[in-house]
């Protein structure tokens, strides 16, 4: 059984490019002195995604740090994103009038975005003074009513269950790479490259 499940995992992996992805995140790290991975789930495949984000695109909280665990700990994080104006009417449908009047109707233009992530609860989507969209976290399962069927009666019932989830509590999907870290702001004091610069 453990053997299945480790040939599984590497076929993961290598779907993914994890290694690849894995040398340019250390890549950042050493050019910005931090590295940015991002997980998340693929509903077209349903399954795991893992994207390196450049780290220049991504908005601390200055007060915040990077744990051991390779968390972020703060209240907020962001991430600067691009999409063209048409992109951005489907996935915000209600603030099709706005994306509309923003883009002087030129639906093929790139517009810039941002999702902010607060304490890993709640995620907006935030354009210049327009806010597009505020969820739950899409990467935690809640606790919720299903309806069920009596195999034997038909009769239909609701029924309270139970959210599973692999961590224990909510937490944005980024995950970061830290190496020399003093805990007083995300970014690491010092990377290799800096460290070879003096000597």
């Amino acid at each position: 059984m453990s053997h299945a499940i480790k040939v599984a995992l590497v076929n993961e992996a290598d779907t993914q490019k994890l290694r690849r992805k894995l040398a340019k995140m250390t890549r950042h790290w050493a050019l910005y002195r931090i590295g940015v991975g991002k997980v998340s789930w693929n509903t077209k495949t349903k399954s795991i995604k893992t994207d390196i984000i450049n780290p220049r695109r991504i908005v601390f909280d200055k007060d915040g740090y990077i744990d051991e665990g390779g968390n972020f700990v703060g209240e907020y994080i962001g991430e600067k994103k691009k999409a063209t104006a048409e992109r951005l009417t489907e996935l915000f449908p209600k603030k099709k009038a706005d994306i509309f009047i923003k883009c002087h109707g030129k639906l093929g233009t790139k517009m810039e975005y941002y999702e902010w992530w607060y304490k890993g609860q709640d995620v907006f989507f935030i354009m210049d003074d327009i806010v597009l969209g505020k969820y739950k976290n899409p990467n935690w399962n809640y606790d919720g009513e299903v309806n069920e069927t009596d195999p034997v009666t038909g009769e239909q019932s609701v029924m309270m269950v139970q959210g599973t989830n692999h961590h224990k509590e909510r937490r944005a999907p980024y995950v970061f790479l830290s190496i020399f870290s003093c805990g007083l702001h995300p970014h690491d004091e010092t990377s290799l490259i800096l460290q070879n610069i003096s000597i």
